[in-house]
Protein backbone atom coordinates (compact mmCIF):
# COMPACT_ATOMS: atom_id res chain seq x y z
CA UNK A 1 0.00 0.00 0.00
CA UNK A 2 0.65 3.59 -0.53
CA UNK A 3 1.89 5.66 2.29
CA UNK A 4 -1.20 7.93 1.52
CA UNK A 5 -3.89 5.12 1.69
CA UNK A 6 -2.31 3.44 4.62
CA UNK A 7 -3.10 7.23 6.75
CA UNK A 8 -6.20 7.91 5.06
CA UNK A 9 -7.11 3.69 6.27
CA UNK A 10 -5.55 4.82 9.66
CA UNK A 11 -7.54 7.65 10.42
CA UNK A 12 -7.24 10.67 7.99
CA UNK A 13 -3.11 10.69 9.68
CA UNK A 14 -0.66 13.23 8.17
CA UNK A 15 1.22 11.21 5.39
CA UNK A 16 4.37 12.62 5.25
CA UNK A 17 5.34 11.47 9.38
CA UNK A 18 3.56 8.48 8.51
CA UNK A 19 5.72 7.32 6.15
CA UNK A 20 9.27 8.19 7.42
CA UNK A 21 7.70 5.76 10.18
CA UNK A 22 7.47 3.47 7.44
CA UNK A 23 10.29 3.53 5.84
CA UNK A 24 11.95 3.12 9.28
CA UNK A 25 9.85 -0.18 9.37
CA UNK A 26 11.84 -1.03 6.22
CA UNK A 27 14.99 -0.12 7.86
CA UNK A 28 14.43 -2.84 10.45
CA UNK A 29 13.32 -5.33 8.14
CA UNK A 30 10.06 -5.32 8.94
CA UNK A 31 8.39 -3.25 5.60
CA UNK A 32 9.63 -3.96 2.07
CA UNK A 33 9.83 -0.36 0.29
CA UNK A 34 8.41 -1.65 -3.19
CA UNK A 35 9.83 1.43 -4.95
CA UNK A 36 13.59 0.34 -4.07
CA UNK A 37 16.33 -2.58 -3.28
CA UNK A 38 15.92 -4.08 -0.10
CA UNK A 39 17.29 -1.62 2.62
CA UNK A 40 19.81 -2.40 4.87
CA UNK A 41 19.89 -1.69 8.48
CA UNK A 42 22.01 1.16 8.92
CA UNK A 43 21.78 4.23 10.77
CA UNK A 44 20.83 7.30 9.06
CA UNK A 45 18.87 4.51 6.25
CA UNK A 46 16.36 7.82 5.66
CA UNK A 47 14.87 8.46 1.94
CA UNK A 48 16.85 10.46 -0.19
CA UNK A 49 16.48 14.37 0.64
CA UNK A 50 13.97 16.18 -1.83
CA UNK A 51 12.77 12.02 -2.26
CA UNK A 52 8.82 12.57 -2.36
CA UNK A 53 8.00 9.75 0.17
CA UNK A 54 4.20 10.08 0.27
CA UNK A 55 4.38 8.41 -2.92
CA UNK A 56 6.37 5.18 -1.58
CA UNK A 57 4.39 1.97 -1.35
CA UNK A 58 5.30 -0.29 1.21
CA UNK A 59 4.92 -4.35 1.90
CA UNK A 60 5.44 -6.43 4.65
CA UNK A 61 8.20 -8.50 5.22
CA UNK A 62 8.30 -11.31 7.16
CA UNK A 63 9.24 -9.95 10.43
CA UNK A 64 6.60 -7.73 10.29
CA UNK A 65 3.78 -10.41 9.63
CA UNK A 66 4.96 -11.44 13.10
CA UNK A 67 3.25 -7.96 14.41
CA UNK A 68 0.06 -8.57 12.52
CA UNK A 69 -3.04 -9.02 15.08
CA UNK A 70 -5.23 -12.76 15.20
CA UNK A 71 -2.64 -14.84 13.48
CA UNK A 72 -1.00 -18.15 14.94
CA UNK A 73 2.63 -17.09 16.31
CA UNK A 74 1.83 -13.39 16.20
CA UNK A 75 3.84 -11.20 18.88
CA UNK A 76 1.44 -8.11 18.60
CA UNK A 77 -0.08 -8.45 22.36
CA UNK A 78 3.71 -8.93 23.64
CA UNK A 79 5.19 -6.06 21.63
CA UNK A 80 1.72 -3.62 22.97
CA UNK A 81 2.16 -5.06 26.20
CA UNK A 82 5.85 -4.17 26.50
CA UNK A 83 5.83 -0.92 24.58
CA UNK A 84 3.21 0.23 26.97
CA UNK A 85 4.36 -0.88 30.20
CA UNK A 86 7.48 -1.75 30.44
CA UNK A 87 9.31 1.14 29.58
CA UNK A 88 9.43 3.10 33.00
CA UNK A 89 9.92 -0.55 34.83
CA UNK A 90 12.60 -0.87 32.81
CA UNK A 91 14.55 2.17 33.02
CA UNK A 92 13.93 1.80 36.96
CA UNK A 93 15.38 -1.84 36.86
CA UNK A 94 18.33 -0.06 35.47
CA UNK A 95 20.45 2.45 37.40
CA UNK A 96 17.92 3.02 40.14
CA UNK A 97 17.54 -0.60 40.90
CA UNK A 98 21.17 -1.53 40.30
CA UNK A 99 22.36 1.06 42.83
CA UNK A 100 19.17 0.84 45.86
CA UNK A 101 18.37 -2.54 44.97
CA UNK A 102 14.26 -3.97 44.71
CA UNK A 103 12.60 -4.57 41.51
CA UNK A 104 12.25 -2.51 38.56
CA UNK A 105 8.72 -2.82 38.20
CA UNK A 106 7.51 -2.51 41.67
CA UNK A 107 9.34 1.00 41.70
CA UNK A 108 7.82 2.48 38.41
CA UNK A 109 4.24 0.70 39.02
CA UNK A 110 3.77 1.09 43.25
CA UNK A 111 2.95 -2.36 43.03
CA UNK A 112 4.27 -5.55 42.57
CA UNK A 113 3.40 -6.30 38.62
CA UNK A 114 0.50 -9.04 39.71
CA UNK A 115 -1.02 -7.04 42.14
CA UNK A 116 -0.57 -4.22 39.54
CA UNK A 117 -2.26 -6.06 37.20
CA UNK A 118 -4.92 -7.81 39.44
CA UNK A 119 -6.02 -3.63 40.09
CA UNK A 120 -6.53 -3.11 36.46
CA UNK A 121 -8.60 -6.08 34.53
CA UNK A 122 -7.58 -4.59 31.46
CA UNK A 123 -3.76 -5.05 31.43
CA UNK A 124 -4.53 -8.42 33.43
CA UNK A 125 -5.75 -9.27 30.02
CA UNK A 126 -3.42 -8.02 27.96
CA UNK A 127 -0.74 -9.65 29.89
CA UNK A 128 -2.42 -12.88 29.56
CA UNK A 129 -3.23 -12.59 25.61
CA UNK A 130 0.99 -11.28 25.03
CA UNK A 131 1.63 -14.39 26.85
CA UNK A 132 -0.57 -16.53 24.79
CA UNK A 133 1.28 -15.30 21.88
CA UNK A 134 4.55 -16.11 22.92
CA UNK A 135 3.41 -19.82 23.25
CA UNK A 136 3.16 -21.09 20.02
CA UNK A 137 6.83 -19.58 19.15
CA UNK A 138 8.04 -21.05 23.32
CA UNK A 139 6.73 -24.39 22.34
CA UNK A 140 8.40 -24.56 18.19
CA UNK A 141 11.61 -23.75 19.76
CA UNK A 142 11.61 -26.10 22.80
CA UNK A 143 9.87 -29.14 20.60
CA UNK A 144 11.33 -28.66 17.51
CA UNK A 145 14.26 -31.00 18.18
CA UNK A 146 12.98 -32.54 20.74
CA UNK A 147 12.21 -36.30 21.01
CA UNK A 148 10.47 -37.84 23.55
CA UNK A 149 13.04 -40.31 25.78
CA UNK A 150 10.75 -43.39 25.25
CA UNK A 151 7.45 -44.60 23.59
CA UNK A 152 4.34 -43.37 25.01
CA UNK A 153 5.96 -41.06 27.42
CA UNK A 154 3.98 -38.49 29.17
CA UNK A 155 4.38 -34.30 28.81
CA UNK A 156 3.54 -31.98 31.51
CA UNK A 157 3.51 -28.97 31.60
CA UNK A 158 4.24 -26.96 35.62
CA UNK A 159 3.89 -22.93 34.75
CA UNK A 160 4.96 -20.79 37.22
Amino acid sequence: LGCAEVARRLGDLQPEPLCRYMHAGASLGLLRDAGEEPPQPVAGNGPPDGDDITSRRFGLEVAGHLLRKNLPGSLHDYVLMMVENAPEALRSAGVETWAEGGIGWHRAHGAPFFEWTARRPEKHREFDSAMASLALTQAMSILGDWSPPFENATVCDIPG
